[in-house]
């Protein structure tokens, strides 16, 4: 026989099962379900509850928290850029390098021990590893390509996370779901 206990809005905190659990370790309150009833809770979690007057599963629809609403939404567009920010990028003369601010700070690095060393060119790796020796200025231009792209999608992050912290106190599901990560350079929403 399966049993649980309810929280304040008569959802599901806890089941037991007499097969499984002794019966000290059911507290006294735990409602008697049916396997049925079981499974309709573990299939729906979060979404149904008990009426205690008819012992009966019912449908349950939380209000609308706002604040939790924009917190999935911000996690959502973190991972939408994390998923094109280290993407490889193609610069002017059709190479292609890492990309990412990783790969910024390892290209400006290369180049300034370079220059350090009195030297006016620069050794440069791309992304199948394949040997680059350039000049310091065509080094410079490979960083800002690479650069270039990943401050486009970093600003477009954070275009959105300000949007988001904008909503009104009266935004809905509706106006949260039309917040989108569209990759300004690899198109598409993610």
């Amino acid at each position: 026989m399966k049993k649980m206990t309810l929280d304040s809005n008569n959802l599901p905190s806890a089941f037991y099962d007499t097969g499984i659990h002794k019966p000290k370790q059911i507290p006294k309150e735990a409602v008697k379900i049916t396997e049925e009833q079981w499974r309709e809770f573990v299939s729906n979690s979060g979404a149904r509850r008990w009426n205690r007057s008819t012992k009966k599963v019912e449908l349950y629809e939380p209000a609308f928290d706002l604040a939790k609403a924009k917190e999935i939404k911000r996690n959502e567009v973190r991972a939408a850029f994390k998923s094109v920010e280290d993407l490889p990028v193609t610069d002017h003369n059709g190479i292609t390098w890492n990309g990412g601010f990783k790969s910024v700070t390892n290209l400006c690095s290369a180049k300034q021990v370079a220059e350090l060393a009195g030297k006016n060119t620069v050794t440069f790796y791309d992304i199948d590893n394949a040997t680059h020796y350039m000049y310091t200025a065509d080094a410079e231009a490979v960083i800002l390509a690479v650069a270039e792209e990943y401050q486009s999608e970093f600003s477009r992050k954070q275009e959105l996370m300000q949007a988001i912290d904008a909503l009104p106190g009266t935004a809905g599901q509706d106006e949260i779901d039309n917040i989108n990560f569209t990759s300004q350079l690899r198109k598409g929403d993610l």
